[in-house]
Formats: C-alpha cells, structure tokens, sequence
C-alpha cells in the first residue's frame, strides 16, 4: 500500500509541474523586465507568478516573487509598497535559514529605509525580526555604509 501512496503523490506531483513551470517562467521573465528597467511589465510578470505561487502555497517562490516586486518598486520610490513586498519575504527567508537571500532583503530594507526615510521601517522590521527598534536602527545604519 505504501508504494501505491507514493505514486499517487507523485501523480499528484506531477499533474502540477506545468503550473509551477509557469510561476518559474513569469518570475524569471519578472526579473529579466527589471534588468530591462521595464517596470510596469515586471510587475505584471512578477504578479501573476506570485498568483501561481499562491495557489499552490509555495510560500518560498512567493518569497522570491516578493523580493522581485519590492526591488521594481523600490527602484521606481514606491517606498510604502517596497516595504510591504520584503516584509512579506522576510520571515520566510527566516523560517528556510536562507541567509543569501535574507541579506539581500534587509540590505534592500536598509536602502529603502535611507531613501525614504519611514520612521516605521525600523519598528516594522523588528517586529518580524523580534528585535528592539534601536537594534533594527543600528544594523539598518550598518549596512547603508557597506
């Protein structure tokens, strides 16, 4: 019986593969449109994997789809919404230990905070972090020198 539940995982597996090829390829297109400074498409390319990623609760490519979504908007001053996207990804990254891309969250965080200044980024941050404001503050100013 065990190996007849595999296989019917596997179908299960299976029968999702071209949808997950299709969130691969919309976050892939995403992040070659944001090389292209093409912002308006990235983010529609970015949205709709984040769609896929969302139906199938792949709550780790949804991390990834939102890193890309804060990077346009960061790179067009949407600060509040550039926010809100590595927010999203933050504790993921966390809960998976991937510290690669939790780096680039909090040194795109800490660029964000710089630019624009929100006074609640650093409160924000910390909460997902469960840090005191004046530490977030510190490591933020830390990694906007370098």
């Amino acid at each position: 019986m065990e190996g007849r539940g595999a296989i019917a995982a596997a179908g299960g597996v299976c029968r999702h593969l071209p949808a997950a090829r299709s969130g691969r390829s919309a976050t892939d297109a995403g992040g070659q449109t944001e090389e292209q400074q093409r912002w308006g498409q990235a983010e529609d390319y970015f949205q709709k994997a984040l769609a896929i990623w969302i139906e199938f609760n792949d709550r780790y490519e949804q991390a990834h789809t939102y890193q890309g979504l804060g990077a346009v908007a960061l790179k067009q001053q949407r600060w509040a919404q550039a926010l809100d996207y590595y927010l999203k990804a933050l504790p993921v990254y966390i809960e998976s230990n991937d510290e690669f891309h939790l780096d680039m969250v909090m040194s795109n965080l800490a660029r964000l905070w710089q630019a624009g200044q929100d006074p609640n980024l650093p409160a924000a941050v910390g909460s997902v972090l469960k840090l005191p404001v004046e530490q977030v503050e510190e490591m933020l100013g830390k990694l906007n020198q370098g």
